[in-house]
């Protein structure tokens, strides 16, 4: 699954579906729930107009919002677990064990997550890395 963060917005991030989708009459076509829909590829003509080519689907996420849950646009999160979230009581969401948290995000979310925690390693390293450097030069006759 393909994740890209959205520029200028630390949090978000456009991750890709497994569903392909016709741009022009908006037919979603899920790959894994469909065994025709298995055999589609991406730059296949539309089954349903035939009038375009099936492009990758992504949706939108951001894991800061109902923190530390997230939040995407794919149907599994609107339609199954954000009901749930909603029923939480007030405050409910702060005392999700990791595991109760984790049961209430989609897939897409746990990437946009790894994404978030690997870019974040990687600029810590970065400025760890320059700040030894600079030592090293101040530390020389």
């Amino acid at each position: 699954m393909r994740v890209y963060q959205i520029e200028n917005e630390p949090t978000r991030f456009r991750c890709e579906s497994s569903s392909l989708e016709c741009p022009a009459c908006a037919k979603l076509f899920p790959r894994l729930s469909s065994p025709k829909n298995a055999l589609l590829r991406i730059g296949d003509s539309c089954p349903a107009c035939g009038q375009a080519t099936l492009d990758v689907r992504f949706h939108l996420v951001d894991v800061a919002v109902s923190h530390p849950v997230g939040r995407c646009t794919c149907e599994h999160y609107s339609f199954t677990l954000a009901p749930k979230i909603r029923k939480l009581p007030p405050g409910g969401l702060a005392e999700l064990t990791q595991v109760q948290a984790r049961n209430l995000r989609c897939s897409h979310i746990e990437a946009a997550r790894t994404a978030a925690i690997d870019l974040t390693i990687y600029a810590h390293e970065r400025e760890r890395l320059a700040g030894a450097g600079r030592q090293t030069e101040e530390n020389q006759p």
